[in-house]
């Protein structure tokens, strides 16, 4: 009988880089083939981004109520989280940040919640972060309805959430502008949302469906199809009926080579012409997102979207 006790150091270390892997295989396989595994390695992923990066920059300043569920079922893609300022004495006005990646993946524990959240709540608003059923198991307009679900969530339950939804605004990154401008080009509450900040979403699906030099497989995934150009225009902010919109935000990068500069151009223009109080900020040195070398500045950026937050949204 072989004992660790007869084993050779070489044996060993052979030994154990093999059961090493075979963990590591394992573990691999349950993800990719057990889904609730994969959800329990997302929820422990994104606990501990929480705990460990948006607690310390959030916790001095906001209350949290986390993993809210919003649509009166227990899917971990249908909650949100609330963030509300401390030592409220009346309810306050809300921005519900819908994050990005591609309708595909994401979470609503991210560094925008981080970064912008924080800036957000310490100028006295709520902020509340939501997670949405993702594609390709789930196609459009499957993510737009869950924003609605939110909204009505909120609604319902503003009293006991101390926020005023009657000032309520949406912003979103990426994907994540889409679904905001969506929201309050057609949505069922529309006329509730007063203010979009709209980060590089894009604004023509089906130019992500077309784009060159390659098509956007995201865009595709959320449509369910590559070839129905009538439903890209229906999941389209640009091709919505703009008149009576509320005021937009939009930030783009320059160089953004995962949703072109032009979209958000063309699509201020189209907003100015329905009569939209928009305003486009374009960020140079920058693609898909900002960094420290993009100017405007993060912290310069941040500063207009409160600016403009206190002006739709004050009570």
């Amino acid at each position: 009988m072989i004992t660790l006790k007869n084993l050779s150091k070489k044996q060993f270390i052979q030994a154990s880089v093999a059961s090493l892997g075979l963990i590591i295989f394992g573990l691999i396989f349950l993800y990719v083939f057990l889904p609730s595994f994969k959800e329990d390695i997302h929820d422990l992923y994104y606990s501990a981004y929480y705990d460990f990066v948006i607690d310390p920059n959030l916790s001095t300043v906001a209350d949290k109520k986390a993993n809210l569920s919003y649509c009166g079922t227990s899917d971990r893609m249908q909650k949100l989280d609330v963030y509300v300022p401390k030592n409220l004495d009346k309810a306050v006005p809300v921005v519900v940040y819908i994050h990005g990646g591609g309708w595909i993946s994401g979470d609503k524990s991210n560094p925008f919640v981080t970064d912008y959240g924080a800036e957000i709540v310490k100028n006295g608003f709520a902020f509340v972060s939501i997670n949405y059923r993702l594609a390709p198991h789930f196609t459009y307009p499957a993510q737009n309805e869950d924003v609605n679900c939110a909204i009505s969530y909120l609604n319902t339950n503003a009293k006991a959430l101390n926020i005023n939804t009657a000032q309520l605004a949406v912003m979103g990154d990426s994907a994540g502008g889409q679904l905001a401008s969506m929201a309050a080009l057609t949505s069922p509450y529309k006329t509730q949302i007063k203010a979009v900040v709209d980060f590089y979403g894009p604004a023509d699906i089906w130019a992500q469906v077309t784009r060159k030099p390659t098509p956007d497989k995201w865009a595709i995934n959320y449509l369910g199809t590559a070839n129905n150009e009538n439903l890209a225009r229906q999941a389209s902010p640009m091709f919505a009926d703009l008149k009576g919109s509320p005021p937009f935000l939009i930030l783009h990068g320059q160089n953004d080579q995962t949703v072109y500069y032009a979209q958000s151009v063309n699509f201020e223009a189209k907003l100015k012409a329905a009569g939209v109080d928009a305003t486009l900020v374009g960020v140079k040195n920058a693609g898909h997102y900002f960094t420290d070398k993009s100017q405007p500045s993060i912290s310069s950026i941040e500063s207009q979207m409160i600016v403009f937050l206190n002006k739709h949204l004050a009570n």
